[in-house]
């Protein structure tokens, strides 16, 4: 009779298996009235009968590397005996390890190649990639399985990638007027750590830090301005933006007539200021007006510092 296996679907010479494997199935074809008698032959310390000796069916465990003959003796009910017997060669297992080709705590937009050590017949990475280098530019564990030519399997050890992420930088401008305070606010955002330094370039050579700065320019024309932010991890990420400088308008009226009487005491103000869009008129009497050209009629003789405040489309003001 034929010595079969559980392991394998076909009966064989030899059988291939792997070390430190339990409850390995062995088997032959159950005659009525027989008994059943099994013995490990030439390497005692390779394999151990754990269960189910005396009857047909027994399980082996595999303990060490090496060649060992599995036997059988079958006694049927008129007392006849016969015998059949399996080479079983147990191979160690495989050994796989991985290695980073590089840091293994990087920022966001970089990555690390992990390298498996050897070359087996099929390899999976936990991340479902195949082959011996894996490109890895998220957090996580990673690891690798094997099975080698002789259908043993084993997992490596695991890398742990750890990726920063990058800040998102963003920023607003307020006030674009000539020798007047342009404001800059930072409203860079992260998702995880911390931003801890903010450099500014405001176009002109000359710079700033600070998540707020301010910065006057003393002449008009356009600016690149520039953002550099820096996480705690040491992540960056800048921005550049274009703003323009623009000349404050220059106020002036006239009015009429030069001066009033009690009698006649309205004036007629006239804004001769150039591209302006506003105005307030302050006429030194607790009044005030908001129109280009507004009449005044003062209530009380004297002499009145009479000022005039424009602004132009930009909210530059004079």
């Amino acid at each position: 009779f034929l010595l079969l296996s559980t392991i394998s679907s076909v009966a064989q010479n030899t059988l291939h298996l792997c070390t430190g494997t339990t409850g390995n199935n062995f088997a032959v074809p159950y005659t009525i009235g027989s008994t059943y008698q099994w013995s490990i032959q030439d390497n005692l310390n390779i394999a151990t009968i754990t269960s189910g000796n005396g009857t047909e069916h027994i399980t082996i465990d595999l303990n060490n590397i090496g060649v060992f003959k599995l036997v059988v003796d079958e006694i049927d009910n008129n007392g006849c005996l016969g015998s059949d017997s399996i080479f079983v060669e147990v191979h160690s297992l495989p050994q796989p390890y991985i290695t980073a080709l590089g840091p293994i705590s990087f920022c966001q937009g970089d990555g690390v190649f992990l390298q498996l050590d050897s070359v087996y017949p099929s390899i999976t990475w936990n991340n479902n990639i195949n082959g011996i280098l894996n490109y890895i530019d998220t957090s996580g564990n990673y690891f690798v399985d094997v099975i080698d030519i002789n259908g043993c399997t084993n997992t490596s050890n695991i890398i742990t990638v750890d990726v920063h992420p990058k800040p998102v930088v963003n920023f607003s401008i307020e006030g674009f007027c000539l020798d007047e305070p342009t404001v800059f606010s930072d409203s860079s955002s992260i998702t995880s750590d911390n931003i801890i330094d903010y450099i500014w370039d405001f176009g002109n050579e000359s710079s700033g830090t600070g998540p707020i700065v301010s910065h006057t320019y003393n002449a008009v024309g356009d600016y690149y301005s520039s953002l550099l932010v820096i996480s705690d991890y040491g992540c960056i990420d800048s921005l550049t933006k274009l703003l323009t400088i623009y000349p404050n308008p220059n106020a002036d009226f006239t009015f009429s007539p030069v001066s009033a009487s009690i009698l006649d005491p309205v004036i007629s103000f006239n804004n001769i200021s150039a591209n302006t869009s506003s105005y307030i008129w302050n006429f030194d009497d607790s009044s005030f007006a908001f129109i280009e050209n507004p009449v005044h009629e003062f209530e009380n003789p004297g002499v009145y510092d009479v000022m005039l405040t424009v602004g132009d489309i930009n909210q530059c003001i004079d």
